[in-house]
């Protein structure tokens, strides 16, 4: 499988801060589903949406947002 950044996919707008609390619901909602796959593609949304990852890692509750650039990173290389 080939590698893929996921710097080099730009987010389709910058997010407004407002809306990061809906943001992090619907990928609580994705995480507490026990499908992988839909949590990663959440993830992967998120991100093109243009939220940060490390916001929505502190929005969970999490000390590293690795885990959601690595979850975003499959999503994407799934897709392509």
């Amino acid at each position: 499988m080939e590698s893929v950044s996921i710097t080099k996919v730009k987010p389709k707008r910058k997010a407004n801060k407002s809306e990061l609390p809906a943001a992090i619901e619907r990928v609580r909602i994705a995480r507490q589903s026990k499908d992988v796959n839909a949590y990663h593609d959440q993830l992967a949304e998120e991100y093109k949406n243009g939220f940060s990852l490390q916001d929505i890692a502190k929005g969970l509750g999490l000390g590293s947002a690795a885990p959601l650039y690595y979850g975003a990173q499959r999503s994407l290389q799934k897709g392509e």
